[in-house]
């Protein structure tokens, strides 16, 4: 019985549970886009050669800023791949990006209309 229960708050199928599954959901979302983005910078400053002169967290915030510029496929320009690697990269990231928030924002979607039917639900009742 208890695993029952525990599957449904990770489903959102039961009334209760949706008061917690879906800011649940949200909250790991918003984790994974975090841990991707890092990743992602992280690879940047493998593939794209660094400037000399800068220490290692001037670095790593530039590749962080590229990482969220390309993602959101805002793309300001001023951190330009410079090598086919780091173009082709760059290109893997943009369409990522745009899958990847695609997915966001439907999963932030769904947590909400999840929470409005259940809401809606309970005042029929």
């Amino acid at each position: 019985m208890e695993k029952a229960n525990k599957l449904n708050f990770f489903q959102g199928s039961h009334t209760k549970s949706i008061k917690w599954a879906g800011p649940f959901k949200i909250v790991a979302l918003l984790f994974a886009v975090l841990m991707v983005v890092n990743v992602v910078a992280a690879l940047w400053m493998l593939i794209e050669p660094t400037a000399l002169g800068h220490d290692f967290v001037t670095n790593y915030n530039r590749a962080l800023y590229w990482a969220v510029t390309t993602l959101t496929t805002i793309g300001y320009g001023d951190i330009t791949p410079t090598s086919n690697y780091s173009r082709s990269f760059t290109m893997l990231v943009q369409i990522s990006g745009v899958a990847f928030y695609g997915l966001f924002i439907a999963q932030v979607s769904k947590a909400l209309w999840s929470r409005t039917f259940a809401i809606q639900k309970e005042m029929k009742n």
